[in-house]
């Protein structure tokens, strides 16, 4: 299956999960950049996305886990819980052949190398004197 038919999957699937796109559409350019694009005007106050928390892997959900629980009730610390925790949840349901969050990690990039942290020096220089280049240092 190809990727971009994966991520039309994924955005039915989402819809399916009962989330609602309002004035804003789920985009699928290349394979490594996907985006949020606005299908019409959005004023202030305007909700333009919906997503129930069925539809969304959370902490809560990470801790209720068999590796959750047990990091909680042994006390483990962690230097980034939370990002652990999630991280944890994320690889036990990847090798889940029936997770629901299939369609999610199947519409991910394979690459992220166009994400801000991963710019080069030079196009970070770039980008000198931007809001988006302090956003992400």
């Amino acid at each position: 299956m190809e990727e971009k038919e994966l991520y039309e999957r994924y955005e039915s699937w989402m819809k399916s999960m009962g989330a609602q796109f309002s004035k804003i559409a789920l985009k699928y350019f290349r394979p490594d950049y996907r985006g949020v694009v606005a299908t019409s005007d959005i004023n202030k106050g305007d909700i333009v996305i919906s997503v129930p928390k069925e539809a969304m892997i959370t902490l809560k959900m990470a801790k209720q886990t068999a590796v959750g629980k047990k990091v909680q009730d042994n006390g483990i610390s962690l230097i980034y819980p939370n990002n652990s925790m999630l991280s944890t949840f994320v690889l036990l349901e990847l090798a889940n052949p029936k997770t629901i969050w299939t369609y999610l990690f199947k519409a991910l990039p394979k690459s992220v190398s166009n994400f801000p942290i991963f710019f080069t020096k030079e196009e970070k220089q770039l980008l000198e004197g931007s809001q988006f280049l302090r956003t992400f240092q």
